[in-house]
């Protein structure tokens, strides 16, 4: 019959159109334990932990764990108790983590109990340059005002400076037990660093608002503009809280590499009240499951990862209006999660959310899993250990070198014309599992990876000296 012809052509050129895709979901990457572009990765990587012994007490439950994303808290200079040179200076990180991620991940799954165990947001202090000590630990942000009766269950965080009242705003994705939603908090600048877990210093989070808004469907990564506004990216159109259905229609989405996601402008009024929250299409065209988002130093590009597509898609940005205008793509070797900004030659008392003046060359670093099956079985709890991926994307200029990493990006994804991509870090699971984010510090000269079902904290290295803190 016509139309048995029609489907099995139809179904012949879609596997031809999908051909890549499937290939690297049946075959996995040949990656090694771990490799470092810039030292030896087995001697030169260390795990950052919630505790100063890798051996704890059986009774302790260690909560920094299953980490996300994580984003640079770049102080003004005068709040540095250390400001007199970069070397030295003690900087931090935000992280945000989910022990249990196994039992409610609205992404991933399963949704099964939001209350077994909560998220948190944890502050990491570390020293530049090379006299880092291996001692520090992160210590867990105290969210005050967050409401008892609310789940905590964070993805996208990021910060930024605000100019007007000299203080921090925080923004926290949260897909908790009902609507999901963007926690706003206030930070206060953090105490003196400790080296012990056992210190009574906290740092405060004050928690300002809860936004939601029909609009925010599926919010998964963020990018602060204004200590009122930001980009967010919602990853499905068909989620898994829809009722009976939602797990068979967020899988079909996924796989079938359907154009579900999208990015928002989020932009809301600084008061007590939840009126004024205005939600509006930033990018007219959907993305299939949009992932991780960043704002460039200079406020001129947003970079928005779609993980099915394992790419990364650049938009020009109109500082005045916010509004987005696609510029170019490239391809990663990986399904891309977050992504993050270093500007080379950058201010370090500058959070970003900059006037869009072009000034300095900046490089993306994004990080994912390489092998989708892996990172499900990790879910399930039928393996230990996913993939890591992390690599560097840059402006291509006559200078640019090949990948030199044991398995090169351009084995996985075509050259382009327009970008480098090159292997910061990679391992198939045994150094590191499951790599949501890179981050990079240059002119701190440390270089980090959270790892969203990786048990044990997240990765550390120095970049300029080539070792671990």
């Amino acid at each position: 019959m016509a139309w048995k012809s029609t489907i099995g052509v139809t179904v012949l050129a879609y596997l031809f159109y999908r051909r890549q895709d499937i290939y690297f979901q049946l075959v996995p990457p040949n990656l090694p334990p771990q490799w470092f572009a810039y030292g030896d990765a087995p001697t030169a990587c260390k795990i950052v932990t919630d505790r100063l012994t890798s051996t704890p007490h059986l009774s302790d439950v260690p909560e920094f764990r299953f980490c996300e994303d994580m984003v640079r808290w770049d102080l003004k200079a005068s709040e540095d108790d250390d400001k007199a040179s970069v070397d030295g200076r003690t900087r931090y990180l935000i992280v945000g983590c989910d022990p249990g991620r196994k039992e409610w991940n609205p992404v991933m799954g399963p949704l099964r109990d939001p209350w077994a165990i909560q998220g948190s947001l944890w502050l990491y202090p570390y020293t530049s340059g090379s006299s880092s000590s291996s001692s520090s630990v992160p210590r867990k942000l105290d969210l005050v005002g967050f409401p008892k009766t609310s789940t905590f269950h964070p993805f996208g965080i990021d910060v930024i400076y605000d100019a007007k009242r000299g203080t921090y705003r925080l923004f926290a994705i949260n897909q908790g037990e009902g609507a999901p939603s963007v926690e706003v908090f206030d930070l206060a600048p953090p105490p003196p660093r400790t080296t012990t877990t056992t210190t009574t210093n906290t740092v405060k989070a004050t928690h300002v608002k809860t936004l939601t808004h029909p609009g925010i469907v599926s919010p998964n990564s963020i990018a602060a503009i204004s200590p009122t506004s930001f980009y967010v990216t919602n990853d499905h159109t068909l989620t898994r809280r829809i009722p009976y259905v939602g797990t068979v229609l967020h899988v079909a989405e996924t796989f079938l590499k359907i154009f579900g996601g999208w990015v928002d402008l989020i932009e809301f009024a600084d008061g007590e009240n939840d009126a004024g929250v205005t939600v509006s299409r930033a990018i007219g065209v959907k993305i299939p499951f949009a992932n991780g988002i960043a704002l460039s130093p200079d406020g001129g590009t947003v970079a928005v990862a779609s993980s099915t597509e394992m790419a990364i898609r650049f938009y020009k940005r109109d500082v005045s209006t916010h509004a987005l205008t696609y510029d170019s793509r490239v391809v990663v070797p990986f399904h891309a999660d977050n992504l993050a900004f270093e500007e080379e030659d950058s201010d370090p008392s500058r959070q970003h959310g900059g006037d869009g003046d072009g000034a300095g060359r900046w490089r993306l670093y994004a990080s994912g899993t390489p092998f989708y099956p892996d990172l499900i079985k990790v879910v399930k709890g039928k393996k230990e250990v996913s993939a890591s991926w992390v690599v560097e994307v840059s402006p291509r200029t006559k200078e640019d070198e090949m990948d030199l990493a044991p398995v090169p990006s351009h084995g996985r994804a075509p050259l382009d014309d327009k970008w480098v991509v090159k292997t910061v870090y990679q391992s198939d699971g045994s150094g590191f599992s499951a790599s949501a984010t890179g981050l990079v510090d240059r002119e701190g000269g440390k270089v980090f990876v959270s790892g969203v079902y990786e048990a044990r904290g997240i990765l550390q290295w120095d970049w300029e000296y080539h070792y671990c803190g």
